[in-house]
C-alpha cells in the first residue's frame, strides 16, 4: 500500500508545487511517507494521538498536532 501511496505522491508532486498534506495517522510505517513528500518540496502536517504517535512519524513532519489539542487549536482559528 505505501508504495502505491508513493507512485501516486510522486506523480501529484511533479505537477503541484507548493502543496500540503495532511497525515492522520499515529502509525510510524507513514514516516517514510511524510519524508518522501518533505523532499518533493511540499509541507506534511500531521496529527495524532499524544500518547500513541511515533515519535519518528512527528519528527518527519514540519507541523505536528495532537488530537487532544486540535479542538483548542481550531478555536484559535476563529
Amino acid at each position: 500500500m505505501m508504495m502505491e501511496a508513493g507512485k501516486i505522491l510522486g506523480e501529484y508532486l511533479s505537477e503541484n508545487a507548493g502543496s500540503v498534506f495532511v497525515i492522520v495517522s499515529g502509525d510510524g510505517d507513514f514516516t517514510s511517507a511524510c519524508k518522501f513528500i518533505r523532499d518533493q518540496g511540499a509541507d506534511v502536517i500531521g496529527i495524532g494521538n499524544r500518547q500513541a504517535t511515533s515519535s519518528d512519524l512527528q519528527k518527519a513532519c514540519n507541523e505536528f498536532y495532537c488530537l487532544e489539542d486540535v479542538e483548542q487549536k481550531l478555536g484559535e482559528l476563529r
